[in-house]
């Protein structure tokens, strides 16, 4: 049975007949499933050559890459990115924006690598409660919202991160934390 609108080789089961809408069988049907989630460390060393973790976070980028796996970057952490980039003497000159803004064009030349997402559902008042519940912990509040991002998505099993410390939390299913270390 054809269906509008399916890839060819598509397989479409309905799940109800009466509505008419498909559900999609991602065993089956060729969309990817997405695996990974960008930490800000991750960025900022990929796209700064004299950072520490630099070839690591080339060689996590280009695994992915080659792996076909889309890699989410929370929209917070693209801005907490752009600001460090921007603001690090280290990096940017005082007067000189071009290298942060390198951010967003890195993210929007690789479209199939990089799916950048909104904040989770009432993250706000969620990460303040991660954090409060791990007050024993070093994170920032951009790695609350990115713990919930990686918790929130059952698809993510990875998070890709400089940040060691982030492996303290307890994820609701299985997700590896990627570092340099280990």
């Amino acid at each position: 049975m054809a269906s509008i609108g399916a890839a060819p080789g598509t397989r479409i089961r309905w799940r109800d007949r009466r509505t008419c809408r498909p559900f999609r069988d991602d065993r089956r049907d060729g969309v990817r499933a997405l695996s990974s989630l960008a930490d800000t460390g991750l960025l900022i060393a990929a796209l700064n050559r004299g950072d520490r973790h630099h070839g690591w976070a080339i060689a996590a980028l280009d695994a992915e890459r080659r792996a076909k796996d889309t890699i989410v970057v929370p929209e917070v952490v693209a801005g907490e990115t752009y600001t460090k980039l921007r603001y690090d003497r280290r990096i940017s000159a005082r007067r000189d924006a071009r290298t942060a803004l390198a951010l967003f064009g890195f993210l929007a030349a690789t479209p199939n690598l990089f799916d950048v997402r909104e904040t989770p559902h009432l993250s706000y008042r969620r990460s303040i409660e991660l954090l409060a519940k791990y007050v024993d912990q070093a994170f920032s509040w951009v790695d609350a919202v990115v713990l919930l991002s990686a918790d929130d998505d059952r698809r993510v099993t990875r998070l890709i991160t400089v940040d060691s410390s982030l492996a303290a939390y307890r994820f609701s299913h299985q997700v590896v934390v990627s570092t340099p270390a280990g």
